[in-house]
């Protein structure tokens, strides 16, 4: 350690602090861990090859009470799906004629709209010639 300057002429400076080398855990600590990790993992391993146990066979009430509700789930089903269906249809009908419709009075106007012009013509042809 450097003596320390008494003069005041001399600029002081600070001194750097020593760091400290952090230490590991023990290896008492270590094997604790691994230890630990190692039964952890040994019980999964055991725990996913473990055979899987099938349920009681249901009895006969229990099975025909399954297959009634069953049946009856996709009847529900298929009604509603046709009901869906059908309200679709017959959207997209009615939209079809509606342009239909449409598409018909456009045409019925530009007909009217041109007897009106040559009606028009006429009129006035026949009003300059007398």
């Amino acid at each position: 350690m450097p003596a320390a300057k008494t003069s005041p002429d001399e600029a002081r400076t600070a001194q750097k602090k020593v760091k400290k080398e952090k230490k590991g855990p023990s290896a008492s600590k270590l094997a604790k861990e691994t230890s630990a990790e190692n039964k952890l993992y040994e019980l999964q391993i055991k725990a996913f090859d473990a055979p899987g146990r099938d349920p009681p066979p249901a009895s006969e009430e229990e099975m025909e009470r399954r297959y009634h509700v069953g049946r009856d789930y996709v009847i529900g089903c298929f009604k509603r799906h046709n009901e869906l269906n059908h309200d679709l249809a017959v959207k997209i009908r009615m939209k079809v004629s509606r342009v239909l419709v449409n598409v018909f009075l456009m045409h019925m106007m530009c007909i009217f709209s041109y007897y009106l012009y040559c009606i028009t013509l006429i009129y006035m042809i026949v009003s300059i010639f007398p």
